[in-house]
């Protein structure tokens, strides 16, 4: 919630960098932190979610939140500790195979 820090990334990145940001969530957050800190980083245009920590987690319906309320894809989720083993593109099936409590085995 450092706005200060936010802006002076901005400043740094600039708008036509090139650079395409991802907003990286632990999906162990609550909802009203994931859309405070959605909102906190609004300035630097991310384009897709970043959900981490889902081996620690049994629930993943604020998946599927954060996505319906900001209309932003899922470009990658994290699995586990090791990286880069551990990362991994989200696609719908994956999705929706942790909405339905059945996690993949990797």
């Amino acid at each position: 919630y450092d706005v200060q820090r936010i802006k002076e990334l901005k400043e740094m990145i600039g708008d036509d960098s090139g650079i395409s940001s991802h907003l990286l969530l632990s999906v162990g957050t609550t909802q009203s932190e994931m859309i405070k800190t959605a909102a906190s980083f609004t300035p630097l245009k991310f384009r897709t979610f970043i959900f981490t920590k889902l081996d620690e987690s049994e629930k993943f319906g604020s998946i599927v939140n954060q996505v319906m309320k900001l209309k932003m894809p899922v470009s990658y989720i994290t699995t586990g500790q090791n990286v880069p083993e551990d990362i991994e593109p989200a696609d719908k099936k994956t999705i929706i195979n942790l909405l339905l409590n059945e996690k993949q085995n990797n």
